[in-house]
């Protein structure tokens, strides 16, 4: 927390971070900040939150971060963030609100996501995305609200889901789909344990283009309802 909601903040030094080993919330909350240093972050294992809140935040440099475990929210409504490099995370288990409400973000490299496990709120809200990489989801138990709202994206990725056991609001409000929610759903469903907990995952999924309309009316509807009434 080290310049946690310094809201008048527009840069920072560079510091010499070299035996630094936690990184959260570092930046929580300032507003101002469009940009930081190239930090050592080579024995950094967790950034949970660093620039969540961080709305001016245009850029950020590519960090090592080979010894990274979790990334919970680290740039939790950065809406000015047009672009995330593509960063080492062959170690991270928690993804969980990475890139929530990244609003301006166009595009999301394909991470090394084959350790991780909680991918909830990972995309949330990036109204920006027309795709998103098809990640390893092979270890991934939960899944909600992971794409809920980006509602110009053309199409539901097939993750795997096979552990996966909670999915609820996935692709909720994903408006523009034209393809893949039905293929998710029956491959989701046909696997030898579904998802237990599937409240609106494909609620207004596709809803204004005729061939995702199609495809959310074979849906049953106990996947498409916003809550669990």
């Amino acid at each position: 927390h080290m310049v946690y909601w310094c809201t008048a903040l527009s840069s920072v030094c560079e510091l010499d971070t070299e035996n630094v080993t936690e990184m959260n919330s570092m930046f929580l909350g300032c507003s101002n900040l469009s940009s930081v240093p190239l930090f050592d972050t080579s024995n950094v294992s967790s950034m949970d939150y660093m620039f969540c809140y961080c709305r001016s935040l245009t850029s950020v440099p590519h960090f090592n971060t080979s010894a990274v475990k979790r990334v919970a929210n680290m740039f939790f409504e950065c809406s000015s963030l047009s672009s995330v490099p593509l960063f080492d995370t062959h170690n991270v288990y928690e993804m969980g609100g990475f890139l929530y409400w990244c609003t301006s973000l166009t595009s999301v490299p394909e991470f090394d996501t084959s350790n991780v496990s909680g991918m909830h709120e990972m995309l949330t809200t990036c109204v920006s995305l027309t795709s998103v990489p098809v990640f390893d989801t092979h270890n991934v138990i939960d899944m909600r609200n992971i794409c809920e709202g980006c509602k110009n994206l053309t199409s539901v990725p097939q993750f795997d889901t096979t552990k996966v056991t909670k999915i609820d609001r996935a692709f909720m409000n994903c408006l523009n789909v034209q393809s893949g929610a039905l293929n998710l759903y029956n491959q989701a469903t046909a696997q030898a344990t579904p998802p237990t907990s599937h409240i609106g995952t494909f609620y207004h999924c596709g809803v204004n283009t005729e061939q995702g309309s199609l495809e959310l009316a074979q849906i049953p509807s106990g996947w498409k309802r916003p809550n669990d009434q």
